[in-house]
Formats: structure tokens, C-alpha cells, sequence
């Protein structure tokens, strides 16, 4: 996970998960108040048995950000975007919209324990 730092417009290192960090655990690590520019690679078995991952360039805006947050992450996703090329991107603001969007199926109810430990 990405920050940008306001002053200097830089990306810095938010959290970096474990390569095979499960999609719980990658929702769990998202602040709920704050934008986040995230990579992550989803694992998952085909229909027909084949184990495969596919990759993500996610742009979190989580409904509790700030608009000025907001505007400042969907501004410059283009840039960070040819950075690191040929992902497929999604732009989100809650699990839900995720889920839809990597095709993820429900999992039963559980403590929410979204993170806002980093700093802006």
C-alpha cells in the first residue's frame, strides 16, 4: 500500500503484505479514513481446477476520506499508473465494491478490524 505525501507529491510505503496474503487480510490493513494506492495479487482456482493469480492496481477511497484526499488520489492515479503498467485497476471505497469487482465470493461475518494506524 501507497501514501502520497502532500508536500512533496512522492509515494511512500504504507504496509507491504505478505506475498500470499489472503484478500481478508489485505481488507483488514485498508484504513477506513484515508486513500491508498494498493497492489495486490489475487490467487484463486479456475472453474476447471487450475490454480492462477491475477494482479490489481487499486485505488482505495474509502467513503470516510476527505473529498480534498479523494480528488488528490483520482488526480494522479494516471501517473502512478504508468508506473507500473498492465494491471487491471479498480477504484473502490468499500469490501463490497472489491469483492465485485475481483469476483470474490462473500465470506461469513466477522469483526471488522479495518486500520487506521498510518499517518497522513
Amino acid at each position: 500500500m501507497y501514501w502520497v505525501l502532500r508536500s512533496s507529491m512522492a509515494l511512500k510505503t504504507s504496509k507491504l503484505g505478505a506475498k500470499k496474503a489472503t484478500f481478508s487480510q489485505f481488507v483488514s490493513a485498508l484504513p477506513t479514513k484515508y486513500c491508498r494506492y494498493c497492489i495486490f495479487e489475487h490467487s484463486f482456482t479456475t472453474k476447471d481446477g487450475r490454480p492462477t493469480s491475477k494482479a490489481y492496481f487499486i485505488i482505495w477511497n474509502p467513503r470516510r476520506a476527505s473529498a480534498h484526499l479523494k480528488v488528490l488520489y483520482t488526480t494522479h492515479k494516471k501517473d502512478v499508473e504508468k508506473a507500473i503498467g498492465g494491471l487491471g485497476m479498480i477504484v473502490a471505497d468499500s469490501e463490497d465494491e472489491l469483492r465485485r469487482e475481483m469476483n470474490i465470493p462473500e465470506e461469513p461475518s466477522s469483526d471488522d478490524s479495518s486500520s487506521d494506524d498510518d499517518d497522513e
